[in-house]
């Protein structure tokens, strides 16, 4: 049954006009919502029994293997350490019929090597090529001026707010008998079952008992162990010097530390996905007039912040793509929209200041950032707290939030400070609060990401001359970001045609592959839905329509028949 209180999203077609209009990417957000979106197609986890890789089927015979994704069938050969891709123009016999067992067989007797070195670049590349799809289709819809990529950085400055808090005096207890070691912290408990130096078992008092599994929970398991010893009040000086750090580093809550508890299914582990997302980046800017922004010790929020509050002045408007609940504190800004990539909608309005309280008292647990630990009673029938203190604490989530923030008159810094859990307060204001990044890191990113020209960065990555083409479309209507300078959009084709210097000094050389630098990687973006006109008619210069089928030339498969080198 369809539920009618949920809202329909639909998809954002078109905008409205602006001739000085800032997008901002939130490159991350996008990124991961390419790698695991269904409706994109591009790795459903558990889809094959590849390990949740978006091609249909993989098979071989003596020529080669070959990987069957969508309608299109890829040979793939392997000289020495270089595989050779090219398509073929009739399908194999042994890829008639896939079903998911003869699939297994035929993976099974792929060669290890092989299948580790191609499966993960096939991937990334599958990923690279739908990544440019909805870049290109965002950029479609809002025709923005100038474009900032915010990346992120790989020492985030909140790790250390964390550290700071839990190293406050009495935020991280120890007991201590001969046997067992009690870590105490907010309104955890974790016991470490020590034999001699060595951690033999952890238990954690809060985990849930699981009957499928025979688990039993960890509240009866802690208790039962609790109870056969004797233990007491300890410093961290009393224990191991190995025990201490091993509880600082793997026990004591981190910063988005229960990111790392997630089960990583792809081909490529996280720091080689760190390289693909970033070059990915990068490698547009020799296509498209776009600012890439990155510093070490700042996520890709704080770049975003910076670029859109630095620019309240110069654009008639600004764009914000992401999915991430966090910016919404940004929207005080009244020329800011947000556009999140997700549900394919926009949104301008929002009372940006109580929803940002509501946030730091409720926390994020998608960062690891737990709601406030306070000792006031909350009625479910009414909803609402009552705000004379008991002895009990307990944690706000963020359902609990918004009754929280009125209960406190909608002042929830003053109450915090009166009723003493305004540590928590702070902490959750500095993490979720974008004003809080510190002043050198916000005038450093200040100059990452002024707009001065076009900067093109070396990347060893191109684009199919068929994507090309597609770019040149959007070149050919005046398509801002495809320019070198200020150009007049009239959404109808110019007669010069696109050439190296309008595109990337090195864009000839590239795409045919005879500057002997790195190889080429092609993206397929065959399924693109363009719907692209030639005359330019149906656009005009308040609003964007969508164009239709004619005058693309689909017959090409987007790869190109040539063999390609990896």
């Amino acid at each position: 049954m369809t539920d009618n209180t949920k809202p329909k999203y639909d998809s954002l077609r078109h905008y409205t006009y602006s001739d000085n209009r800032l997008l901002v990417f939130d490159w991350a957000s996008l990124a991961m919502h390419i790698l695991h979106a269904p409706d994109k197609g591009v790795f459903i986890k558990d889809m094959s029994p590849m390990g949740g890789y978006s091609f249909d089927g993989i098979a071989y015979d003596k020529t080669g293997y070959y990987v069957r994704y969508g309608n299109t069938i890829y040979q793939l050969t392997k000289k020495g350490n270089v595989i050779n891709r090219s398509i073929v123009d009739s399908t194999p016999e042994q890829l008639t019929s896939l079903d998911e067992t003869t699939t297994r067989a035929l993976i099974d007797k792929l060669p290890q090597e092989f299948a580790n070195m191609e499966v993960a670049q096939f991937q990334a590349t599958i990923w690279m090529s739908k990544m440019l799809e909805e870049v290109i289709n965002i950029v479609q819809i809002f025709n923005p001026r100038d474009v900032v990529i915010a990346l992120e950085g790989y020492d985030n400055w909140r790790h250390g707010v964390y550290d700071e808090y839990y190293k406050l005096p009495g935020k991280v207890t120890l007991e201590k008998s001969d046997t067992m070691v009690i870590v105490k912290y907010d309104l955890a408990e974790i016991m470490l079952v020590m034999d001699g130096d060595n951690i033999v078992e952890t238990i954690n008092k809060g985990s849930r008992a699981n009957k499928e599994k025979n688990i039993i929970s960890g509240k009866i398991r802690f208790n039962e162990r609790y109870e056969t010893e004797k233990f007491s009040v300890v410093e961290f000086t009393d224990i191991l010097p190995e025990l201490s750090t091993y509880i600082w580093k793997d026990v004591v809550p981190k910063y988005k530390g229960n990111r790392k508890k997630t089960e990583w299914t792809h081909a490529f582990n996280k720091s080689e996905w760190n390289n693909i997302r970033n070059n990915c980046a990068k490698a547009l800017s020799n296509y498209m007039n776009v600012k890439v922004a990155q510093d070490d010790k700042c996520e890709g929020d704080d770049i975003a912040n910076v670029a859109i509050r630095e620019n309240i002045n110069n654009y008639k408007d600004m764009v914000l793509v992401t999915r991430d609940s966090d910016m919404n504190q940004l929207l005080d800004i009244k020329n800011l929209a947000i556009y999140n990539h997700v549900e394919r909608s926009v949104l301008s309005e929002l009372e940006a200041h109580d929803y940002l309280n509501c946030k730091i008292l409720g926390g994020d647990s998608g960062d690891n950032i737990p709601g406030m630990l306070v000792n006031y009673k909350y009625s479910s029938k009414t909803k609402s707290f009552n705000m004379t203190p008991i002895s009990k604490v307990s944690s706000i989530a963020s359902g609990k939030a918004n009754p929280l923030y009125e209960g406190c008159g909608f002042n929830p810094y003053q109450k915090s400070v009166d009723d003493n859990w305004n540590d928590q307060f702070e902490r959750n204001r500095t993490l979720i609060d974008l004003s809080r990044l510190p002043k050198e890191l916000y005038f450093a990113l200040v100059d990452k990401i002024k707009i001065d020209g076009w900067e093109k960065h070396n990347v060893n990555y191109s684009f199919s001359e068929k994507v090309v083409e597609k770019l040149q479309f959007l070149f050919d209507r005046g398509y801002y970001i495809l320019h070198e300078g200020k150009v007049e959009f009239t959404g109808k084709r110019y007669d010069s045609p696109i050439t190296a210097s309008q595109m990337t000094s090195s864009y000839i050389n590239v795409i045919n592959n005879s500057n002997g630098n790195a190889p080429v990687m092609e993206a397929p973006i065959d399924d693109v839905d363009w719907n692209v006109s030639t005359d330019g008619d149906s656009w005009s210069e308040q609003s964007q329509q969508p164009w239709t089928n004619e005058g693309i030339d689909q017959s090409n498969d987007g790869w190109g028949k040539e063999d390609l080198q990896w």
